[in-house]
């Protein structure tokens, strides 16, 4: 035969020439028809889902284990194709004996190994789910607490470290009212009664202001105003005095010195009183005395100390005002 490509001689028996490999037109419709019965052949056949063997054509059933290809769980007798009772070991039409079909140790292995597979992946999302919910329920809260939330507790130092450079004033007041709450409620005779009403700050912290309302000897509701200074040789506030009014004391002829010494005094305290009162930017925010008067009803306004911010701003003012 002679190539129609490149002119070269080869044998009849070939389909394309040796040479350049050019499929010759006699044979090109034989292939054709060669492939177009391969695909039909294969496209034709059908195999079993349950154990991979080809369904003979015409059959619905498979020959090889009888499961059917159209009713699932329907079994047939593969010697003689007669349906199958659930748990029928022999076929009641032809007495065949109903086979065990065994999966191959591969296949069955390889199910068995998803099994786990799927369990592992469950498991292992189930285990970080349950971590990123407990890490949530521990840490995602502490992400957005406040520090008004930790005042609330009276928890100064965290509310102090949460605070920014603005804050921190505002927590060490607190922090000042707070302690100064707990020394005049020591101080009145029934300290069940102790309900703060307003509380007077200046900024250099110096003093403190307290208006306190308590029980009397006779049972009776009374207002009175605590006034409080920071010493810095004890690094901590002293009491100063207390009044119920803050009208100034007259001296009298007949006072001895120690009752005009006594009402100097007051009459010096009731000054400051109301220098600090005065002046609006002492006065402490409500929900400062909001959160004192809660705490104290829960039974948490206990003993607390000065912030360390609190007491070197304090020192550095008084050093400050010595020099001046």
């Amino acid at each position: 035969m002679i190539c129609e490509k490149c002119g070269k001689m080869f044998d009849d028996a070939l389909s394309k020439c040796p040479w350049c490999n050019e499929i010759q037109a006699d044979n090109m419709e034989e292939l054709k028809e060669d492939n177009e019965k391969q695909e039909e052949s294969l496209t034709s056949k059908s195999f079993c889902k349950y154990c991979g063997s080809e369904i003979e054509a015409g059959k619905n059933y498979c020959k090889h284990c009888g499961n059917s290809t159209v009713e699932k769980g329907k079994m047939h007798c593969t010697q003689c194709g007669e349906v199958l009772e659930e748990k029928q070991q022999f076929c009641e039409r032809c007495g065949h004996k109903v086979p065990v079909v065994v999966l191959p140790k591969s296949v069955a292995g390889m199910k068995e190994k998803m099994s786990k597979k799927k369990i592992a992946v469950f498991l292992s999302s189930f285990v970080l789910a349950v971590a990123l919910i407990i890490t949530g329920i521990i840490f995602i809260p502490k992400l957005f607490i406040s520090y008004e939330d930790y005042l609330t507790d009276g928890n100064y130092e965290k509310a102090y470290e949460k605070a920014n450079d603005e804050e921190k004033k505002i927590v060490m007041k607190e922090n000042i009212v707070a302690i100064n709450s707990i020394s005049a409620k020591d101080n009145l005779k029934d300290a069940s009664s102790f309900v703060l009403r307003k509380a007077y700050i200046p900024d250099d912290m110096s003093n403190v202001v307290l208006e306190v309302q308590g029980a009397n000897s006779y049972g009776g509701n009374v207002t009175g105003w605590y006034l409080y200074y920071y010493s810095k040789n004890d690094g901590e506030y002293k009491f100063w005095g207390s009044q119920s009014d803050l009208e100034k004391e007259e001296e009298k002829s007949y006072d001895d010195a120690d009752e005009k010494l006594e009402k100097s005094l007051n009459n010096l305290s009731k000054t400051v009183i109301k220098e600090l009162m005065k002046d609006d930017k002492n006065k402490v925010d409500l929900s400062v005395v909001d959160r004192i008067n809660e705490l104290n009803q829960k039974g948490q306004l206990k003993s607390t100390k000065l912030l360390d911010g609190a007491k070197q701003l304090l020192d550095k003012n008084k050093e400050e005002e010595k020099e001046s």
